[in-house]
C-alpha cells in the first residue's frame, strides 16, 4: 500500500500567512495532527502540526501573532499522483 492510496482529495490547507491560532482550530475542528502549508501557486512549502503549536504555547508566544511561515517544518516530502 502506498501513501496515495489512503491520503484525502479533500485538502485542508494553511497559507503562509495563517496564524497559529487559526492552525490550531483547524486542528481540532478537522481532528487532524497537521496541516500543509501553501503558497500562492498552491504549492506546500511546509506542514505545521499539533506539535509546533503546542510549543508555541508551551515558549508563552501569541498564537495570533505567529503565522504558518514562523513555526512550520520547510519543504517537507510530498507525494504526488504520479508516484502510484
Amino acid at each position: 500500500m502506498k501513501a496515495f492510496d489512503v491520503m484525502t482529495s479533500n485538502l485542508v490547507a494553511a497559507r503562509e500567512g495563517t496564524t497559529a491560532r487559526e492552525i490550531g482550530t483547524k486542528l481540532l475542528i478537522g481532528n487532524f495532527n497537521g496541516l500543509p502549508v501553501i503558497n500562492s501557486s498552491i504549492k506546500v512549502i511546509g506542514i505545521v502540526t499539533a506539535v509546533d503549536i503546542l510549543r508555541a504555547i508551551r515558549q508563552g508566544r501569541n498564537l495570533d501573532s505567529i503565522r504558518a511561515v514562523d513555526i512550520m517544518t520547510r519543504d517537507p516530502k510530498v507525494p504526488r499522483k504520479t508516484q502510484r
